[in-house]
């Protein structure tokens, strides 16, 4: 392992030469709440602070404080990143059923609002889906507005009288 974390390996290959691979640890990307709390972590292992006030300082337990320290001591500052970061939610609806939603969806519920679609798509296919994931679903796939793209632009020519007109 090098200083900067990096380690090189030599392997040799089946003529007996050698080739050489570098394997570099990426540094992660810290949010804003990432890079205080990893401060603060230091600032505990350092000794400067100490661990209930580390807690109280970000918003966490005692007990939590202290398992965040330890992981920055064994992974560096990748102990501070939340592990599902950049993986696909544990509960998310797997690509065979959202397929099957658009495809029930693009065949008989375009005229219809979303619960009357929602509920088609349950007749039609048996398969119960949230109206907020059918309409992110439709949205991603191009089938629908998104809410601030549906809204009317207000009216024009519109003439206001005033409360004088109307008390006559």
């Amino acid at each position: 392992m090098n200083s900067n974390g990096s380690s090189l390996t030599v392997q040799a290959n089946g003529r007996g030469h050698k080739s050489a691979s570098v394997k570099v640890a990426e540094k992660p990307q810290l949010s804003a709440d990432d890079q205080r709390r990893l401060e603060i972590a230091r600032g505990v292992i350092a000794g400067e602070i100490e661990i209930e006030r580390a807690g109280a300082m970000i918003g966490k337990s005692q007990r939590q404080m202290r398992r965040i320290v330890e992981r920055v001591k064994r992974e560096g500052d990748a102990g501070v990143v939340h592990k599902l970061r950049g993986r696909a939610s544990n509960r998310r609806l797997p690509t065979e059923i959202k397929n099957a939603v658009l495809r029930v969806y693009t065949k008989s519920c375009k005229n219809l609002g979303l619960s009357a679609a929602k509920n088609r798509i349950w007749r039609e296919a048996r398969i119960r889906i949230n109206r907020e994931t059918l309409r992110r679903w439709l949205v991603a796939a191009g089938l629908r507005l998104k809410r601030e793209e549906m809204r009317r632009p207000a009216a024009t020519g519109l003439v206001f009288f005033g409360a004088s007109y109307l008390s006559k």
